[in-house]
């Protein structure tokens, strides 16, 4: 073989070598690009399936806390209980946790005089009276819980007050009107001298229904980017986080003043083509508090079609929550009856003469009257 021809021949074998070189990397490529693609798909899968994971337990977080609202409102008697007859009754949910400490802010910072419905963080527990809503203590995730709710159902509302003497709205049952009057004119049952009107207005709706009680929220991740730091949110009160939690476009907050007009709490539960939306909301409605109220103030164990309640004797001299309310003196926003005297008939003026016959019951409910128990 000449010069040439093993030139020739040298280059063609170099050349083989070069390509099964050139083959085996690219095999090589092609296994690496593949295992690094089926680990992405698998990693990015683990990481939606824990993400799935986590939102599931928050989710059943939020049912659990819409459990204890219920429980909480069903035995408000007892968690209140002092010794005598003065306890609030059943059906009063507590105030939100507004300064981020995780306890519920009960008194001046409950809401104000004008508020619709009271907006915040769900507490994580109510400390004097060991009662707690939800199971976990990290403050970050605590503060992903929201719940708004009629201020009427709250056990310390500034808008429903007596003067001095009691926060708590009576008559609550289940004939309390769905609609509340903003100009506090009209009761807004549609009864002579209470009707609806244009300013009676429903506390709180969820996607657009009405009879909604309570609006319960988990938020999922801030969507303001920039906007919310978990790190620095002690330092914070509900207030100032609202629109860094929420995606609810057409919510009104509530009054905090007194010489602000009262708004009602629109709410939704779903996108409704607000993008993004991350909320997981769901509501006690008023069809669920009156049946777990009924549960217990209903029960008929000896099956006489009687409420067990009926059975106690009817004592004007005695303060209860079942008996209906009688207050001395200007009557609350909604109708309580006033204590009739002995010398001067219903008291017209505090300057009429007689003694009361009944001794006051701010407390009462009404629900001897609201079952329809013979007296």
């Amino acid at each position: 073989m000449d010069d040439k021809a093993k030139d020739i021949a040298g280059i063609n074998s170099q050349a083989g070598a070069q390509q099964s070189g050139f083959v085996i990397l690219m095999g090589l490529l092609i296994i690496v690009l593949g295992a690094a693609a089926w680990y992405a798909s698998t990693s990015g899968g683990k990481s939606a399936e824990m993400r799935a994971d986590f939102q599931t337990e928050y989710i059943a977080e939020l049912q659990h806390v819409k459990e204890r609202m219920l429980t909480y409102a069903l035995l408000n008697p007892e968690i209140f209980d002092q010794g005598d007859t003065s306890n609030p009754g059943p059906g009063y949910f507590p105030c939100p946790d507004i300064t981020g400490d995780g306890d519920s802010d009960t008194g001046g910072d409950c809401s104000s005089s004008t508020s619709l419905y009271g907006i915040g963080w769900v507490p994580q527990k109510i400390i004097d009276k060991r009662f707690s809503f939800l199971r976990s203590s990290q403050d970050y995730i605590n503060k992903r819980y929201w719940f708004a709710v009629d201020t009427r159902f709250l056990v310390d509302g500034a808008k429903y007050s007596y003067g001095s003497v009691s926060n708590r709205f009576a008559p609550l049952n289940i004939n309390t009107p769905s609609l509340v009057d903003t100009t506090g004119a009209s009761y807004c049952d549609g009864t002579t001298g209470n009707p609806v009107t244009s300013t009676c207005v429903p506390p709180l709706t969820l996607d657009g229904k009405e009879d909604i009680v309570m609006v319960l929220f988990y938020a999922g991740e801030s969507l303001s980017e920039g906007l919310f730091n978990e790190r620095n949110i002690d330092d914070k009160s509900a207030a100032e986080r609202i629109e860094y939690f929420l995606e609810q476009p057409s919510m009104n907050v509530p009054a905090s003043s007194d010489s602000l007009p009262a708004v009602s709490g629109h709410f939704i539960s779903k996108g409704n083509g607000v993008d993004p939306f991350n909320d997981y909301v769901i509501a006690i409605t008023r069809e669920e508090w009156n049946a777990t109220m009924l549960s217990r103030v209903a029960k008929d164990i000896n099956s006489n079609l009687t409420p067990d309640l009926c059975e106690t004797p009817l004592d004007p001299d005695e303060r209860n929550w079942f008996e209906e309310c009688r207050y001395l003196g200007s009557p609350p926003p909604y109708d309580c009856s006033l204590i009739e005297l002995d010398g001067g008939g219903m008291m017209g003026s505090m300057m009429g003469s007689g003694t009361p016959v009944a001794v006051e019951n701010i407390e009462g409910q009404g629900w001897r009257k609201a079952l329809g128990c013979t007296p």
